[in-house]
């Protein structure tokens, strides 16, 4: 009983601290300018290959060509490692601090480095509450890792070929992989067997999201097309072809009934999931689309690409006006251009300040 008190102490500890960030929002308008906060890193071209925020944008997690995963705290609070177990055998379950001190103080550090592919690692993604890693790579695995106990926990095996993408389920049970195999495979932290492959893309999958109710991921390939494929019956709901180049990103409104997604044509697209139709496109970006994130309200979008452009579109007008020609005046809110940084991920913390990460890419001849 007083181990389940603290363990809830500790959850109305981060209840608090979500309710504060969220008094405090800043809605993203035309008058009011989205503030960009942007992650470089230096000497890394060709190192890193991907790289995510977690859901509050205090951690970030990146897949290096060198089979590593790296993982960096954004704010003061260090990663710390459980204690080995005869020091968790000598503590009081009882202690309303039992969550803290089953944490080793002395293995604090602000960045924390995993190994165990074979090969490139092409995708990594955080769950909900950022204590398990996901990632997947040129070894033909999706593994996961505890930023608990700092070590590889699982490595699943089913994909014949490269695994691009991997994407956690909202809730965090199930997470769903895509590779060049042309297959979207359903797993369970229960199961070291998948629990559904879905078949049916033409080409490599380039790109994974999962809907906000858990029930459906969405993916992307190099055939163009999108899948909506339900996690429950095991079949395709929904096929949206439009695209006129690979599909390279996917994201969800956060009541679910809207999806946007870019390309490597830099052209990003607006969908009713009620019915599957397409409603707009928007085109700012001369590259692909590598990253789409909403606003906290799902009002705004943000996109950025290979073209160093994170732009910000006013989606609620978007969806207000979509049966008529909509100009970029009307629609994009802000453009912000890095310096010769690519685009990997973008998030939004919860007072909807935006977050960014790319790596340097300078001009040939330059120094890096």
């Amino acid at each position: 009983s007083s181990g389940i008190n603290a363990e809830y102490g500790a959850d109305a500890a981060a209840n608090n601290e979500m309710i504060q960030e969220l008094t405090g929002r800043y809605r993203i308008t035309h008058r009011n300018q989205p503030t960009i906060a942007f992650y470089t890193f230096l000497n890394a071209k060709e190192v890193v290959n991907c790289a995510t925020l977690s859901e509050d944008c205090k951690l970030l997690v990146a897949g290096c060509q060198n089979s590593a995963v790296k993982v960096w705290s954004l704010t003061r609070n260090k990663i710390y490692k459980m204690k080995q177990t005869e020091e968790l055998d000598a503590l009081n379950i009882a202690d309303e601090n039992i969550i803290d001190m089953i944490m080793d103080d002395r293995t604090g550090t602000q960045s924390l480095n995993l190994h165990g592919h074979i090969g490139p690692v092409y995708d990594v993604s955080l769950n909900y509450n950022k204590s398990l890693v996901l990632s997947c790579g040129n070894d033909c695995t999706a593994r996961l890792w505890s930023l608990k106990t700092h070590t590889q926990l699982v490595a699943y095996r089913a994909h014949e070929h490269t695994v691009w993408r991997c994407a956690w389920s909202p809730l965090g049970h199930y997470f769903a992989t895509g590779g060049a195999d042309r297959l979207v495979i359903l797993w369970s932290m229960q199961h070291i067997s998948p629990v559904r492959l879905f078949s049916g893309h033409l080409g490599d999958i380039t790109c994974l999201c999962m809907h906000p109710n858990g029930n459906y991921v969405a993916s992307g390939s190099s055939d163009r097309s999108i899948r909506i494929w339900d996690m429950l019956g095991g079949g395709c709901v929904r096929q949206l072809t439009g695209h006129k180049g690979s599909v390279t990103s996917i994201v969800f409104s956060p009541h679910g009934h809207l999806m946007m997604s870019g390309d490597d044509k830099g052209v990003v697209m607006l969908w009713d999931m009620s019915n599957g139709s397409h409603m707009a496109s928007l085109s700012n970006h001369t590259d692909a689309v590598t990253s789409l994130a909403i606003s906290r309200e799902g009002g705004t979008l943000i996109s950025g690409g290979m073209d160093c452009l994170i732009n910000t579109w006013d989606l609620a007008f978007v969806v207000d006006n979509y049966e008529t020609e909509l100009a970029n005046e009307d629609t994009l809110i802000n453009t912000s251009k890095t310096k010769e940084t690519p685009i990997l991920n973008l998030g939004v913390t919860r007072k909807n300040l935006v977050m960014g990460v790319g790596t340097y890419c300078p001009a040939s001849g330059q120094k890096t």
